[in-house]
């Protein structure tokens, strides 16, 4: 994701490989994060999170291969029943 869409996120591919798993379930932590697989592979993903209150829709990512499919069809109403 952040080698395809690196503007995207904020954060960069450098700084994420250096990450161990112990700091990724960090990051995780008090946040949702949905994954679409086709084939044991993900092809796309959205996170939620709420500040003051407010659920916001965070990090969201299609694989190239997959956008235009539905992909994003999937997770954004994902998202939003999560923030319900």
């Amino acid at each position: 994701m952040l080698a395809d869409a690196p503007q995207a996120f904020g954060s960069t591919l450098d700084e994420a490989v250096r990450l161990a798993e112990a700091d990724w379930r960090q990051r995780l932590a008090g946040r949702t994060q949905f994954v679409v697989r086709q084939s044991g592979r993900a092809v796309g993903t959205a996170g939620g999170f709420v500040e003051d209150g407010t659920p916001h829709l965070i990090s969201m990512w299609v694989d190239p291969d997959w956008r235009g499919r539905g992909v994003g069809d999937v997770l954004v109403p994902a998202v939003l029943r999560w923030a319900r």
